[in-house]
């Protein structure tokens, strides 16, 4: 589901026909299944990843790839990034 969404702008993924993400305080619906389709709601679903992501960095901290790779990770800047964004924290 990641690379259809992120690389083929595309809400499909293998096992299901179609994802449907929907809105907080619209709909209150969230990993459930519609038949063949998948249905997510779009900050719970935020919400999991960035828990998943935090999670595997923590236990990934000593793995010698994520060492050699971390300064050239996205990282916030809490000040901004000068000359572009100054004052506000930035993730770049």
């Amino acid at each position: 589901m990641r690379c259809s969404v992120l690389h083929q702008g595309r809400s499909r993924a293998k096992q299901y026909s179609r994802i449907v993400f929907t809105i907080p305080g619209v709909v209150t619906a969230h990993n459930n299944l519609m038949g063949d389709v998948l249905n997510l709601d779009i900050r719970e679903f935020s919400m999991d990843i960035v828990t998943a992501a935090r999670k595997w960095y923590v236990a990934h901290l000593s793995d010698p790839n994520v060492k050699r790779n971390r300064e050239s990770m996205m990282q916030w800047h809490k000040d901004g990034l000068a000359p572009y964004f100054v004052g506000v924290p930035v993730l770049s």
